[in-house]
């Protein structure tokens, strides 16, 4: 298990990557289900790469 500090930076660095993939499409809303659908994507693919 990893320091508070390294579980600091994980979520930071996840965060990170669901802003980038956001900026992808300028201009579009979300609604709140589709963002619970973009996050569940993305925490599922870390889980498929661990």
């Amino acid at each position: 298990m990893g320091t508070k500090y390294e579980s600091l930076e994980a979520k930071k660095a996840a965060f990170y990557d669901l802003f980038v993939l956001l900026k992808q499409t300028p201009g579009k809303s979300y609604t709140v289900e589709e963002l619970e659908e973009i996050v569940q994507a993305y925490l599922k693919g870390i889980e498929a790469s661990e």
